[in-house]
């Protein structure tokens, strides 16, 4: 099952796949599997989505679990 709200995040800010992997720091395809619920995402990607969209700790566990 998808990330939908990652996606729609994604989406508020114009941002491609590929832009947000960018953002993220991290490569096109781990982005496309995270947003997709193939994989879960390190702790370091949740902490950089947090960091760059400057989002709270209620926001980013209902963006990890919405897989």
């Amino acid at each position: 099952m998808a990330r939908t709200e990652l996606k729609v995040l994604r989406i508020k800010n114009n941002l491609t796949q590929s832009k947000m992997a960018e953002k993220l720091g991290v490569g096109l395809t781990t982005y496309h599997f995270v947003e997709s619920g193939k994989r879960n995402g390190s702790m370091a990607f949740w902490v950089n989505l947090q960091k760059v969209f400057k989002l709270d700790d209620g926001t980013i566990w209902k963006l990890q679990k919405n897989a």
